[in-house]
């Protein structure tokens, strides 16, 4: 006799669950499957794989769909379930499977981890571009004690280069630096398609920096100076994270 096995079909990949213990799902690196997806509590859901069912624990704030149907608490679920959340779709997929069967084309609870620890480590990733070295080692010790890995450039002609080497999430990047200025590094950064997110730092005035923004496609500005809680605030509010 075979015993159940579970499967998730989530965008082309196909994750092979354990036959027991619990998988977890949401915006939060601590979850074994992590989605960066504003709409996603930090964890969103369980999955509980138990020899006989598989259950679907809903601990979110923004609540969970089954086959179009709404959820709360634990749910067993079927073969074929169509499990929605946020903008992210997960087709339940439950049969009985030999021990000796190895499926391809899976992968397993681990490798997603991995590759989750991955997103989360990019999605984390700051690049800081001003010409005051000062401004730089105060930027880098603020948000790497917050948990971001922080490359710093004071040279403002290799800051596009650095960008599309590292892969940040956000850049931080000043707008009056000699030799060429934030809002022409922008403007390189939009041409090149970039997905990176394009802050300014800058001591300009709000009206300046809004035409700044406006201009050039960048994201938003942080004004130099504010409380240090608040520039990591909004960096966050920036990522999503807020």
């Amino acid at each position: 006799m075979g015993r159940a096995s579970y499967r998730l079909a989530y965008s082309d990949q196909v994750i092979a669950l354990p036959q027991s213990g619990s998988f977890s799902i949401g915006r939060s690196s601590e979850c074994d499957l992590y989605l960066d997806d504003p709409l996603l509590s930090r964890k969103h859901m369980v999955l509980m794989a138990m020899p006989e069912r598989l259950v679907l624990r809903d601990v979110s704030r923004h609540g969970v769909t089954i086959n179009g149907r709404k959820v709360q608490g634990d749910t067993a679920l079927k073969d074929g379930d169509r499990i929605a959340f946020g903008s992210q779709r997960i087709t339940v997929r439950i049969s009985e499977t030999h021990p000796s069967d190895r499926p391809t084309g899976e992968i397993s609870v681990e490798e997603v981890r991995i590759a989750s620890r991955t997103r989360e480590r990019r999605r984390r990733k700051i690049v800081v571009v001003d010409d005051s070295t000062a401004v730089c080692q105060f930027l880098r010790r603020l948000l790497e004690a917050e948990g971001f890995e922080v490359t710093a450039v004071t040279s403002p002609i290799t800051a596009k280069a650095v960008v599309e080497r590292e892969k940040p999430a956000l850049v931080l990047l000043d707008v009056a630096m000699p030799a060429l200025s934030g809002d022409r590094i922008a403007n390189a950064l939009k041409e090149s398609r970039s997905p990176t997110k394009i802050v300014f730092h800058s001591s300009l005035g709000k009206e300046h920096l809004d035409r700044v923004v406006a201009a050039t496609g960048a994201d938003g500005h942080i004004a130099k100076g504010c409380p240090p809680a608040e520039l990591v605030r909004l960096v966050r509010a920036f990522l999503g994270e807020g």
